[in-house]
């Protein structure tokens, strides 16, 4: 063919993925530290660091959710007693 529509080994330059630069890591907030803590004690932790919080399912997020809402409502409710 010499029209080039069928040709793939030129590629298309418009679409090639460029690098992206390092991020910079920020330092964790107090919340992220205690989802993180909590995700260490359900056994997710390599996961989200290795994945990010996107690499847990829903049921797996909503344990982490629970169990974090859980502990703020006791933490308050022992500071109103």
């Amino acid at each position: 063919m010499a029209s080039g529509k069928g040709d793939k080994s030129k590629g298309n330059p418009g679409n090639e993925k460029k690098a992206k630069p390092a991020k910079k890591k920020k330092p964790l907030t107090p919340q992220e530290k205690a989802k993180l803590k909590v995700a260490r004690e359900l056994g997710f932790y390599e996961q989200v660091r290795e994945g990010g919080w996107g690499s847990l399912s829903a049921k797996e997020c909503g344990q982490v959710g629970g169990i974090l809402s859980k502990k703020i409502r006791e933490k308050e409710s022992r500071r109103r007693a």
